[in-house]
């Protein structure tokens, strides 16, 4: 299980802090919601294939406009640190996403046209309403704030683009000092992989080692940051991380949780795609709810019978036609 708890516990105090939602909505194809239902899992797909051009990388992007300018100061003043600077430039400039990340999208809007549009195959999907809090105990927060350990977070989305919240989001001072020294170990291994046979020795400042963990910082949470035009969506994210270097299936299916993880076949449709499925104990009792896609030709009867055929149904569990007067 995960060795870093810290940030899970933070993590999840910040949520309660604001009104969480009864309910959250994964709207999708016929196809996917059949395969969740006969499985009882969710569907984790490739984040980096999502409609969003900044997918994972833009509060990094946006933390390198802040920092890069600073050292480039720092460079032109030809001081004495001027070789610590150059270093420091090139390992924010050249860090990359050293890990892959698989998603679960939910939004908070109930039946809503621009969700049905965008991921309800345009109208002739399915939105299932899953329980937040089954959903929330079934998938607990797991996370590690360094790029070389595996992790699993379910958390509402983030769209903000003011300054004050930025400068908070990536304080070294909120990391506690277990997260700080995996960081800096995460640093040291990227100054090895730098080392200049002229000088092989190379130390940082505190005040460079910190912008590095900004960036190191906006890596890791990028997952759950977007540009505030996505706003409207209201999302939350199951997201599961892995360092590529460690990406096998030996690794997949053995991590340790209460769920069992499951990685679906490569897909080679036009593109590259990969999947990972999260089994969902008592699956029946996370469902709140499931609306029929306002194009959708299945009736309300036709859902409870795939329901009971697989098991999941429960009386409890809404049945609806969309209401949405779309075509």
């Amino acid at each position: 299980m995960c060795e870093v708890q810290n940030e899970a516990q933070n993590a999840s105090e910040n949520v309660n802090k604001d009104k969480v939602p009864e309910t959250l909505y994964h709207y999708c194809s016929l196809d996917t919601f059949y395969n969740i239902v006969k499985n009882k899992s969710i569907w984790l797909s490739d984040l980096s294939k999502t409609n969003d051009s900044q997918e994972l990388v833009w509060l990094k992007r946006t933390t390198e406009q802040r920092l890069l300018p600073k050292i480039e100061q720092k460079i032109n003043h030809e001081t004495d640190e001027w070789d610590e600077w150059k270093v420091t430039k090139q390992l924010i400039e050249h860090a990359d996403l050293r890990i892959w990340c698989w998603g679960f999208c939910l939004s908070q809007k109930s039946d809503n046209l621009g969700q049905w549009r965008g991921y309800g195959d345009d109208g002739a999907g399915i939105a299932i309403g899953f329980k937040y809090n089954k959903l929330r105990d079934t998938i607990p927060s797991c996370v590690n704030m360094v790029l070389t350990r595996s992790d699993l977070m379910f958390e509402k989305v983030v769209y903000e683009e003011n300054e004050n919240s930025f400068e908070k989001l990536l304080n070294e001072e909120e990391v506690g000092d277990c997260e700080r020294k995996k960081i800096y170990e995460t640093i040291d291994a990227l100054l090895e992989e730098l080392k200049y046979k002229e000088n092989p020795v190379i130390k940082l400042s505190a005040e460079a080692k910190k912008m590095i963990l900004m960036e190191l910082l906006a890596m890791k949470k990028g997952r759950f940051y977007k540009m505030k035009a996505f706003e409207e969506e209201e999302e939350w994210r199951v997201v599961f991380s892995m360092p590529r270097e460690q990406f096998s299936e030996c690794a997949v299916k053995c991590y340790n949780w209460p769920s069992p993880l499951y990685f679906k076949e490569f897909g080679f449709n036009n593109a590259f795609t990969s999947h990972l499925d999260i089994g969902i104990q008592n699956f029946k009792d996370v469902i709140q709810s499931i609306t029929i896609g306002p194009k959708s030709k299945l009736t309300e009867a036709n859902i409870e019978l795939i329901l009971r055929w697989h098991g999941v149904y429960n009386e409890s569990i809404k049945i609806e036609k969309s209401a949405a007067s779309y075509r």
